[in-house]
């Protein structure tokens, strides 16, 4: 099955969905998970292309003011009925622009066993408050391994939303930081500012999407082949690029400087982010982590039935 023969599915579901579980994309930075990427969320002025827009920004892993942030919010109904999943990534300015959050869905399996593969996109145009560019579409990764910035390629499968549309703004946004939305400013912390990278007002670029509809876009992509649907608990992870002119990455990854071998895997290079669940505010650990707390408890249970 195709996302297009699910096109009904989805027009119903846009149709009958709650707002119950909506996100207030403008709120403070706090109401928000920041997104680990590695080393760095990101480098400054490593744009790719001759433009400063769509330039990722962000200070160093365990700072303020990060570039790449999630955030979850259950409708309270049965499965995930009224689900939003919302993103938000920090850019330099305000220019025109395509964001895409690569979704790599961790229980089907990567192409290469080893490594992360992206299951599909979804992408946010974005500058100017332009409602002719501002749509939001989920992209299929197209044939490619999707396992590596060289090996990368997609496809729009399902336009969810307009910027024509009346309830666009609830749905995605373009903002300025400040104080309002950013809580480092808010709380005047040290060296907490606007303007990450030096070159004016930086924004903060958000948007949600229900996850009745991610799922049933996900499951049309992948032919319902025996994969399970997509829940809050459902482990996941990212990777954050940008591009100027909407047909390839040729602008910015999160987590890389300028210069970098774009053969590697998004985990080699630190461009995909740590495991989490969909509603998670911290990353899954990992089962080496488990393991070793495993042993730890064995070793405290062991000592104690000796001091007996």
């Amino acid at each position: 099955m195709t996302t297009r023969n699910l096109l009904p599915l989805l027009f119903s579901l846009l149709i009958t969905s709650s707002a119950w579980g909506v996100i207030a994309l403008n709120g403070p930075t706090d109401d928000w998970t920041a997104i680990e990427l590695g080393g760095r969320s990101d480098f400054l002025d490593d744009e790719q292309a001759q433009s400063s827009a769509g330039d990722i920004v962000g200070d160093d892993i365990g700072g303020n003011q990060l570039g790449f942030y999630k955030q979850y919010e259950t409708g309270g109904a049965a499965g995930n009925a009224g689900d939003f999943l919302a993103f938000r990534v920090r850019v330099g300015n305000d220019g025109k622009a395509h964001l895409y959050i690569g979704v790599d869905i961790i229980s089907d399996g990567p192409a290469t066993g080893t490594d992360t593969d992206i299951d599909f996109y979804i992408g946010f145009d974005f500058g100017n408050n332009n409602s002719n560019q501002d749509n939001i579409t989920f992209y299929n990764p197209g044939s490619d391994l999707n396992v590596s910035p060289a090996t990368s390629s997609f496809s729009s499968e399902f336009v969810y939303k307009q910027g024509s549309d009346l309830d666009f703004s609830t749905y995605g946004q373009l903002t300025g930081v400040s104080s309002t939305n950013d809580s480092a400013l808010f709380n005047s912390l040290p060296g907490s500012t606007n303007d990450i990278n030096g070159d004016g007002q930086d924004y903060f670029v958000s948007f949600q999407v229900e996850m009745s509809v991610l799922n049933a876009v996900y499951l049309g992509m992948t032919g319902n082949s025996g994969n399970p649907d997509i829940t809050a608990s459902t482990e996941m992870s990212f990777v954050v690029t940008t591009s100027t002119n909407g047909s390839n990455f040729n602008q910015d990854f999160g987590g890389v400087p300028k210069d970098f071998d774009d053969t590697e895997t998004w985990s080699d290079l630190g461009i995909s982010s740590s495991t989490y669940t969909a509603d998670g505010t911290s990353p899954v650990p990992e089962p080496a982590t488990y393991a070793l707390l495993f042993g730890f408890f064995v070793m405290g249970f062991a000592a104690v039935r000796r001091r007996r």
